[in-house]
């Protein structure tokens, strides 16, 4: 566990996006060529589609499971300890709420 308290399966599932927020301003300043080749990759595969060799990786994958078990994890108390919080502010049958719809997008 880092000095936030954060458990290396929580960063594991982590965007970078998400982990941004763990570093300060000097060093977000020096990942900026690292961001933008992330956000050109990304962009590239909105307006090209996959390419054929991606796409033959994925041929025996259902995406929708995949999906389903990557907001499972994503939005899960046994990983994510905030829920606990959320439980507290709003009530475990409140919270639950919310992760099931999330969990079910």
């Amino acid at each position: 566990m880092w000095a936030t308290g954060t458990t290396p399966r929580q960063f594991a599932m982590m965007s970078p996006w998400m982990l941004v927020n763990f570093t300060n301003e000097e060093a977000f300043r020096k990942i900026g060529d690292v961001v933008m080749d992330y956000a050109n990759h990304w962009i590239s595969v909105i307006n090209a589609g996959l390419s054929p060799e991606v796409q033959a990786t994925l041929a025996d994958t259902d995406l929708t499971d995949r999906d389903a078990g990557v907001r499972f994890n994503l939005f899960s108390p046994s990983i994510d300890p905030v829920w606990g919080r959320v439980d507290a502010m709003i009530g475990p049958e409140g919270s639950e709420l919310i992760r099931s719809n999330l969990q079910l997008l």
